[in-house]
């Protein structure tokens, strides 16, 4: 598969550019249902509405709600914003609070909001968002208690926020085909993404699947077989303990859901970097842009025996399709950010809270795909215990120092 967390998180990462705000699909498409690390298919909760438009004056601003309204929510955001100067801000993380209230440019105009509400790991989610490019980010356990979690409020002086640290996940591809357990099969893809939380950049390393790993347990093999006996938690901890770095979660699709996730965002356009012919992936294609369906980007992500690189060219592709895919998700709107969400937790797997989850697919909405930078573990090829490997080459413990602390540049840079 290959390009897991072509969006998560785009994602957060994929979703349906079809669906409506609170429409979520009760099909469950990926069998066998897997351990729990993350639902696998979710249901919108009922919410009460407020009338079509509610308007609130506020302190310092008067902003108003466009269609429905969740209970509970256009009260949290109206004290939020009406509160945003005194540095007591109600229903809002402390973290947020600090951040808004070491910004403030109070402004008296007035803001309209749009409200669009999804839901993931069994909590609700919403983006708060207006013309002016406003936004802000909420979950509720329960549709009536909110809690402002992220936003950007250029109307208000609030620089973006979407979390204090350097945001840094794990992507991983399983290579589970169709009635396959994607969490207990072999992850044939290893992608570190990370993103800057101003959204001002970021990068997406690919490690080699068959580099040659110690477990927790201190055994050591190919990274690609450590999911298939431990699940994708075990892949976090060795490449923690490869890297240095502290995951906060992680991305894992399968063939089946990878396929799904780039249908229901209606394919993407994608710069082919090179063409190719390989009969045994069923990837037959010209370089240049084109439209890629799921099961063209999942072709074009399996070749790896027929070109140049092999692996390590198969990888670098993995993460220009990322690129590509995140960018048709964001043309599609911020609006949809929640039914994406949905999307992924329907086809594929994250252990990262709605919270997390939700701030960190908000900051890949609103980072440029093309500003992040794709590079892949320099590696050579030998062997271990009779078994076909790539040891990484020296430099690669700096490598992952420097990544530890900022998003990996080009060399010079």
């Amino acid at each position: 598969m290959r390009t897991a967390g072509i969006t998560l998180l785009s994602l957060a990462v994929l979703g349906s550019a079809c669906t409506t705000a609170g429409t979520v699909s009760t099909e469950v498409p990926i069998e066998p249902t897997p351990v729990s690390t993350a639902a696998p298919a979710t249901t919108s909760a009922a919410t009460t509405t407020l009338p079509a438009t509610t308007t609130t004056t506020l302190p310092l601003a008067e902003a108003s709600f466009v269609g429905g309204v969740p209970a509970g929510l256009s009260e949290s955001v109206s004290r939020f914003l009406g509160a945003r100067s005194t540095g007591d801000i109600p229903n809002a993380t402390a973290e947020f609070t600090a951040h808004v209230t070491a910004s403030i440019a109070p402004s008296d105009m007035p803001v309209v909001f749009t409200i669009s509400t999804g839901v993931v790991q069994d909590e609700q989610v919403a983006v708060i968002h207006s013309g002016e490019g406003d936004l802000l980010l909420a979950v509720s356990p329960n549709g009536v208690d909110w809690k402002i979690v992220g936003g950007d409020l250029p109307s208000y002086g609030v620089e973006p926020w979407f979390g204090e640290q350097l945001r840094q996940f794990y992507v991983i591809g399983s290579d589970a085909r169709p009635g396959q357990n994607p969490l207990r099969f072999r992850a044939d893809s290893h992608h570190i993404v990370t993103l800057l939380p101003d959204a001002s950049g970021g990068s997406i390393v690919g490690i080699p699947r068959d580099t040659y790993v110690e477990t927790p347990e201190g055994t050591s093999g190919k990274f690609t077989n450590v999911m298939a006996s431990n699940g994708p938690e075990r892949v976090v901890a060795t490449a923690t303990i490869l890297t240095g770095i502290e995951f906060e979660g992680f991305a894992v699709t399968g063939f089946k859901g990878f396929v799904g996730m780039v249908d229901e965002i209606g394919g993407f356009e994608f710069d082919a970097p090179i063409g190719m012919a390989d009969k045994n992936a069923d990837a037959y294609f010209s370089s240049g842009l084109q439209h890629m369906t799921g099961a063209e980007a999942l072709a074009y992500s399996r070749t790896r025996k027929t070109i140049a690189g092999g692996d390590f060219t198969r990888s670098f592709h993995h993460g220009l399709l990322m690129q590509w895919a995140l960018k048709a998700v964001q043309l599609q709107g911020i609006s949809s950010l929640p039914q994406k969400m949905e999307t992924f937790v329907k086809w594929g797997w994250t252990d990262l809270s709605a919270e997390d989850f939700l701030t960190l697919s908000a900051l890949a909405y609103t980072v440029d795909p093309f500003s992040l930078n794709n590079h892949v573990v320099d590696g050579t090829p030998g062997s271990a215990g009779g078994a076909s490997v790539v040891f990484l080459d020296d430099g690669y413990e700096e490598l992952f120092a420097d990544l530890a602390v900022a998003p990996w540049q080009p060399t010079g840079e």
